[in-house]
C-alpha cells in the first residue's frame, strides 16, 4: 500500500475538529507559517497518482463519491492535498459534480484531468477514467523524470569543471605564478592569459574578493535566464532553442508527441470531441511551441480540415509517421487506438534515447574536459619547461 494514503485506518492524533474562525485568529505564528507555506506548496504528481486510483479503487467498490473523498482525505500525508479535497467534499456535498470542483484548483488538476472525470461523470464510467488518469498521469511523470535526468548529467559535469577551475586558479595558480616572476622569465600567452585570469580573481571590488563577484554574477545570470523563462516571450524563445539543441531537440520532441498522442488517445476515448481534445492537450503540452501549434490544428479541425491533413506539411514538429498514422485513424474513426500506439512508439523511443544518453554524450564531454585541462596544463608546463631550459645552459 502507498505510503500516502492508508484505507481504513483514522489518524486518531488528527481528529475532525472544526476550527471556528475565531480561533482562527488566534493562531500562533508558527501555525500562520505553516498555513502559508502550505497555500503556496505544490501537490506532487505522484501523489495525485495515488489519489486517482484508490478514489477508483473505492468507487469501485461501491463506496460514495463523498464517503470515498472523506476518507481519502483523512488519510493523505500531503498537507495541501488534504485541504484541497476537504474543499472539494463540501462543494460536492452543496451540490457540484466532481470535475466542476476541481477546475477551481488549475494548479493542482490540469485541462485534461477535469476534461476526462467530466466525461465520466456523464457516462456513468468515473471509476474508470480514474484509472485511466492514474495510468496516464505516471507514464507523463516518468517521461518528464527521464529528461531531466538526462539533462541533469551534462549540467553536472560541467559545473563541476567550471568550479574546479575556478578554485584552482585561485588556490592554486597564484602558488605556480610567484616562481615565475621570480625566475624573470617571458611568460607565453596562454599562461600570461591564465595569469591574469588569477590575478583578477584574487584582487577585491568594494572590499570584496572578484571570485565571490563572479560567483554572484553567475547566480543572478542564472535567476534571471530563470525569471526570464517563465515570461510569455522568453518561454516561446527558448523553447524554440530547446528543439533545436543537438540530441536534447530530438529527446525534447519524441517526448512531446508521446505526451500529445497519449493525451489526445484518452480524451477522445473518454467521449471528448476532437476540438474541445485538443484544446486541453495544448494546456498540458509543456512546449509553447507545440502549444501554439495545437491551438491551430483545433481551429482547423473546427472549419472542417482533418488533423492528418493539416499534420502532413508540418514534418519540423510532427513526423510524417505521425501525419499519415492520424489520417488513418481518422478515416477508420479509430484515433483513440492509433493515437495510443503511436504514444507507445514514442515512449519505447524516449527510454531507449535516455538509456543511450550517457554513451553519447561522453565524447562531447571528454572534448570539453580536456581542452580545459590541456590549456590549463600547457599554461603552466611551458613556464617550467623554459626555466628548465635556462638552468641547463648556466
Amino acid at each position: 500500500m502507498p505510503e500516502s494514503f492508508h484505507i481504513g485506518r483514522r489518524d486518531e492524533s488528527k481528529p475532525d475538529v472544526k476550527v471556528s474562525p475565531k480561533i482562527e485568529k488566534n493562531l500562533t505564528l508558527l501555525e500562520r507559517i505553516d498555513d502559508f507555506l502550505v497555500e503556496h506548496s505544490n501537490v506532487k504528481s505522484k501523489e495525485l497518482v495515488i489519489f486517482f486510483r484508490l478514489l477508483a479503487t473505492m468507487l469501485n467498490a461501491g463506496v460514495s463519491l463523498v464517503k470515498s473523498l472523506k476518507v481519502l482525505t483523512q488519510q493523505t500525508s500531503s498537507k495541501k492535498l488534504k485541504k484541497v479535497l476537504s474543499k472539494i467534499t463540501l462543494s460536492i456535498e452543496n451540490g457540484q459534480s466532481l470535475s466542476d470542483s476541481m477546475r477551481e484548483y488549475p494548479l493542482i488538476f490540469n485541462g485534461a484531468q477535469i476534461g476526462m472525470i467530466n466525461s465520466g461523470e456523464a457516462s456513468g464510467k468515473l471509476n474508470q477514467i480514474l484509472l485511466q488518469l492514474a495510468e496516464q498521469t505516471e507514464r507523463s511523470v516518468g517521461l518528464k523524470s527521464k529528461i531531466r535526468n538526462a539533462m541533469m548529467y551534462p549540467g553536472l559535469i560541467f559545473s563541476f569543471v567550471i568550479l574546479a577551475g575556478l578554485i584552482m586558479m585561485y588556490y592554486i595558480v597564484p602558488q605556480i605564478t610567484e616562481i615565475f616572476r621570480d625566475a624573470g622569465v617571458d611568460l607565453p600567452l596562454s599562461t600570461q592569459i591564465v595569469v591574469v585570469i588569477s590575478d583578477f580573481l584574487k584582487a577585491t571590488t568594494l572590499g570584496i574578493p572578484n571570485i565571490a563577484n563572479v560567483l554572484m554574477i553567475i547566480i543572478a545570470f542564472f535567476a534571471g535566464f530563470f525569471k526570464w523563462k517563465t515570461t510569455p516571450s522568453g518561454r516561446r524563445t527558448w523553447d524554440k532553442i530547446v528543439l533545436k539543441m543537438p540530441l536534447f531537440g530530438v529527446l525534447t520532441k519524441k517526448a512531446i508527441l508521446a505526451q500529445f498522442c497519449q493525451s489526445l488517445s484518452s480524451l477522445t476515448s473518454s467521449g471528448i470531441s476532437i476540438v474541445k481534445s485538443l484544446r486541453i492537450v495544448s494546456e498540458i503540452v509543456d512546449n509553447a511551441v507545440y502549444r501554439d501549434r495545437i491551438l491551430l490544428i483545433a481551429e482547423d479541425v473546427k472549419r472542417g480540415i482533418s488533423i492528418g491533413e493539416n499534420l502532413k506539411d508540418d514534418t519540423e514538429l510532427f513526423p510524417v509517421m505521425v501525419a499519415s498514422m492520424i489520417a488513418v485513424g481518422e478515416q477508420t474513426a479509430q484515433l483513440d487506438n492509433v493515437t495510443e500506439k503511436i504514444a507507445i512508439f514514442y515512449q519505447d523511443e524516449v527510454d531507449d534515447m535516455v538509456k543511450n544518453l550517457s554513451s553519447l554524450l561522453e565524447p562531447f564531454i571528454i572534448v570539453f574536459i580536456g581542452i580545459g585541462v590541456g590549456f590549463l596544463v600547457s599554461a603552466l608546463m611551458k613556464p617550467i619547461m623554459m626555466m628548465s631550459e635556462v638552468a641547463t645552459q648556466a
